[in-house]
């Protein structure tokens, strides 16, 4: 987890994480900013 604070005041919010089972591994992302929010999420097998 992170964040940041920008001259103005703006605060940038960035979230990730990951999950590893014996057949995949999965992920997620989360981020949010001054006027934008984007997530996404995503699978990746061995």
């Amino acid at each position: 987890m992170s964040t940041t604070t920008a001259t103005g005041g703006q605060h940038d919010v960035a979230l990730n994480g990951s999950y590893r089972t014996p057949w995949t591994t999965l992920n997620g992302s989360y981020s949010q900013g001054e006027g934008y929010r984007q997530s996404g999420i995503g699978a990746s097998g061995r």
